[in-house]
């Protein structure tokens, strides 16, 4: 469902590195493996997700792009929905909330967990 890249400066002449310039899926798909799609499970989370799907926070920023395939938001579910302005997904991450949404979360959590919770990221 998804890759991700990783910072391997320096440690060039201890990895070993898979062409992909024949076969770009040979990353998740070794050895030319035939993979057929079926979005049955794809639609099965979601519907659950949609109907029982509670107590989730999803994180998300206006400007990534695995916001394309995002859990929309759903009144029927307590769950709780970020869209962080103007963020990459690189930059979606708590760290980068402003104060407004980072205090809805923290009091979100409160709420679920009826526990303390301090705000690591405040005056930061």
């Amino acid at each position: 469902m998804g890759g991700y890249g990783y910072d391997t400066k320096g440690l060039e002449d201890l990895l070993v590195a898979i062409p992909i310039d024949q076969d770009p899926r040979s990353l998740a798909v070794p050895n030319n493996m035939s993979v057929s799609y079926d979005g049955k499970l794809m639609t099965e989370v979601l519907e659950w997700l949609n109907a029982e799907g509670h107590k989730f926070i999803y994180l998300y920023g206006t400007r990534d792009y695995w916001s394309a395939g995002s859990v929309p938001p759903n009144k029927h579910v307590d769950s709780e929905w970020f869209f962080l302005k103007d963020k990459r997904h690189s930059e979606t991450n708590v760290s980068e909330m402003t104060d407004s949404e980072r205090k809805r979360m923290i009091s979100i959590l409160k709420n679920w967990l009826s526990l303390d919770i301090e705000d690591i990221f405040e005056n930061n």
